[in-house]
């Protein structure tokens, strides 16, 4: 009788563990699915992020990304920044990009960035 009381409780224990885990899954998981999806992508006008994707080799996954998600679209700025762009990304109509991998790690990127508007 103890030994069935005690199976009952672990399987009780194991169903309620089982049943209360958030499974998270991220909505885009590669510059592929960036390209393929319909959410807009935002970034800040000037910064790195966009230089990377204006300035990457004709042809290439991120010059398609430019071309079709970031060439003449809204940025962060203009959703008064990253508040405002929260709020899209929260509704499931964004996706906010913000790299901290090295360039290097990137295959299809030259190692040549150069744009310094300033100088300009």
């Amino acid at each position: 009788m103890f030994l069935a009381m005690l199976l009952f409780f672990y399987y009780r224990a194991t169903m309620n563990a089982f049943l209360n885990a958030k499974i998270i899954s991220m909505p885009i998981n590669s510059y592929e699915e960036v390209l393929k999806s319909n959410m807009e992508l935002l970034v800040y006008s000037g910064y790195i992020t966009e230089t990377m994707f204006k300035l990457s080799p004709p042809g290439s996954l991120f010059n398609d990304i430019y071309l079709k998600k970031l060439k003449d679209k809204k940025r962060m700025d203009d959703y008064e920044g990253i508040d405002g762009s929260i709020q899209r990304v929260i509704d499931g109509d964004a996706i906010i990009f913000s790299s901290l991998d090295p360039f290097y790690k990137k295959p299809d990127y030259p190692c040549d960035i150069v744009e310094v508007k300033a100088l300009k």
